[in-house]
């Protein structure tokens, strides 16, 4: 079986899985009902998670059946999975934080049995920074950190689930060249993401829930951390992930310098925002990712050693999220009846 085979098996299989999963949280009621801080009006399903990990799994597994290598990672990988299925109680009943918390750094824990320790970061202008005894709090912290991340940024129809597509298509595109044994994971990743992606259309048919949105962050975390070591720095993921990341650290230091309890649940990430200010959510998704594949280009430029071009591109798109921060603050300042 060829990757391109893989990527369109892992597209159906993310979408089957995804519609069995639907089916069964509507016969079991395991439904998000709308309140005062969603963005939806009718009653959806909420373990469309689980059809992208089935998706991902069934679709590695068979390409394994016609000899295609599995990553070397897929054991401890295969465990996380597993051990994320237990935030699908928190859809029937909701968890504690602690308890959350409790299952994300199981995750991230079982991941470090394969290797998945962050011990050297390259940071551009200063060169390669060696982490010593802090590798291992640092991973835990990148690795749950990243979930957490992710979980914010799912609160829209579309833009989690093509905000996955596009970063675990970019990675593994990426890895054919410079890792090819863990390219078969993000390609796979990116179609599954992909078939769960035609059932969150606006209006929504199904959300991926707690479970997976971890699950694509953990993936995410796990590529940064063993594509280091592969010839893909770190960074580039950090950077494919930046208009994520540029939303979730402008909100939450905007919310600490006023004062605010990041604690409690909110609707001021720059995304919420916009949907409020009257964006579709189609083309909030649609800005989101154009950036991505902005930063794709520089995660690209990166590799390729073509510094002037990269610093080129990500500053201008720096810039521009930058710059859409701003007109966002004017527009919510001075938007009609607001309090």
């Amino acid at each position: 079986m060829g990757l391109g085979m893989l990527v369109l098996t892992a597209i159906g299989l993310g979408w089957s899985a995804t519609a069995l999963v639907r089916m069964i949280s509507h016969r079991l009621d395991i439904l998000d009902h709308p309140n005062e801080r969603s963005s939806h009006v009718a009653p959806t399903p909420t373990l469309g998670g689980v059809g992208l990990i089935v998706g991902v799994w069934l679709a590695l597994g068979i390409g394994r059946m016609f000899g295609m290598p599995m990553p070397v990672f897929w054991p401890e990988f295969l465990v996380g999975s597993l051990i994320l299925i237990v935030l699908v109680y928190d859809e029937v009943r909701p968890m504690g934080r602690l308890a959350k918390l409790a299952v994300q750094v199981g995750a991230g824990l079982a991941l470090m049995g394969a290797g998945t320790v962050l011990k050297q970061i390259v940071l551009p202008g200063v060169g390669e920074v060696h982490l010593g005894w802090l590798a291992y709090p640092v991973t835990v912290l990148w690795l749950v950190g990243l979930q957490n991340l992710y979980n914010f940024m799912d609160g829209l129809d579309r833009l989690a689930g093509l905000e996955g597509v596009l970063v675990a298509g970019l990675w593994g595109g990426l890895a054919l060249n410079l890792a090819p044994e863990m390219a078969s994971f993000g390609l796979a990743l990116s179609g599954a993401a992909l078939g769960f992606f035609l059932w969150n259309r606006s209006p929504a048919r199904v959300f991926m829930g707690d479970v997976g949105a971890h699950f694509l962050g953990l993936s995410f975390a796990l590529l940064a951390v063993l594509g280091s070591g592969k010839g893909i720095p770190f960074i580039v993921m950090v950077i494919l992930l930046g208009a994520f990341l540029f939303d979730s650290v402008y909100t939450l230091v905007r919310r600490l310098l006023r004062g605010e309890n990041i604690t409690l649940g909110h609707r001021f990430h720059l995304y919420q925002r916009l949907y409020a200010l009257g964006w579709s959510a189609w083309r909030i998704a649609l800005l989101f990712g154009c950036f991505t594949l902005a930063l794709g280009w520089v995660g690209y430029l990166w590799i390729e050693n073509n510094m002037p071009m990269a610093y080129g591109v990500g500053g201008v798109t720096i810039g521009l999220m930058a710059l859409g921060a701003v007109w966002v603050e004017w527009m919510w300042a001075h938007r009609p009846g607001r309090k």
